[in-house]
């Protein structure tokens, strides 16, 4: 009887309690920290002579982004300008509200709606302004026109239309007219702009100026989205048709420890030339 006991006691110590491991929550999204080293934050902008003295007010511009890396707001300060945009996304589309004041005062406020049914794909853009925007696209899904019309009252009068040509997959040229006259002929290389020809809005409609754009090999990085072209500038040459004047332009740069642009000048051969420091988050 001891034994049978001793054996009894020595089997319910040995039983330990069987706790479950701890529940993982697979309902709450894991924080992810963006990388936001490539969004540029802002870009001032001076003019100087050519002993560096600044020769005219400066200009700011300032991004600020969420957490999907879209802008939500874009603000300018040149002189006494103030201009500020506010971005607002939803799952069709998204809105702009642009507030100007000047001295301080008011200027305007312009309500804009782009409807997108697909995404990053814009069908329309409303505005408050009377100024709405279509848009047009291939078989292949390209952008092929862009109309802008005034409303008013019942009518819609045409002000803009863009016809966009391509080459295979590449943006080739855009065929720009101004209420019905041709205001200029764009040329794109891999997606860039290299240039437009630009012609006179009158009756004659003749070639007014050719203007040509050099990139260089370097990737524009965040600054895209300032320049919208995705390598940096290393040049412009323009040529005035009527006059036969010529004009040039050297774009240099200077790079931050991350290899981002932190100081960008050009130089239009005048006696002045434009610095910009740019800062980013």
């Amino acid at each position: 009887m001891l034994l049978l006991i001793f054996c009894i006691s020595c089997k319910k110590s040995n039983n330990q309690p069987n706790i479950p491991p701890p529940v993982t929550d697979t309902v709450k999204t894991p924080v992810v920290k963006i990388d936001t080293s490539t969004l540029l934050k802002s870009l001032l902008g001076y003019t100087y002579d050519a002993s560096g003295t600044t020769i005219t007010d400066s200009s700011l511009v300032e991004w600020k982004y969420d957490d999907q890396r879209r802008i939500v707001q874009q603000s300018l300060k040149v002189g006494t300008l103030r201009d500020t945009v506010y971005y607002t996304y939803s799952g069709n589309g998204y809105t702009t509200d642009d507030h100007a004041y000047t001295n301080g005062t008011s200027s305007g406020m312009t309500h804009t709606i782009y409807y997108q049914h697909l995404p990053n794909r814009t069908d329309s853009a409303i505005s408050n302004s009377g100024t709405n925007t279509y848009y047009y696209y291939n078989q292949s899904g390209q952008d092929s026109l862009l109309k802008q019309v005034f409303k008013t009252g019942n009518t819609n009068q045409v002000i803009l239309l863009i016809n966009y040509f391509y080459t295979g997959q590449n943006l080739d040229s855009a065929v720009i007219r101004d209420h019905g006259i041709l205001s200029s002929v764009s040329h794109y290389t891999n997606g860039d702009f290299t240039g437009s020809d630009t012609y006179t809005l009158d009756a004659s409609n003749v070639l007014e100026n050719i203007s040509n754009i050099m990139y260089s090999n370097i990737l524009s990085g965040g600054l895209k989205v300032y320049t919208n072209a995705s390598k940096l500038v290393s040049g412009t040459s323009g040529y005035n048709v009527s006059t036969k004047k010529t004009s040039s332009e050297t774009d240099t740069y200077q790079f931050d420890t991350e290899n981002r642009v932190s100081v960008w000048i050009v130089n239009n051969n005048q006696p002045y030339f434009h610095k910009y420091l740019l800062t980013w988050y």
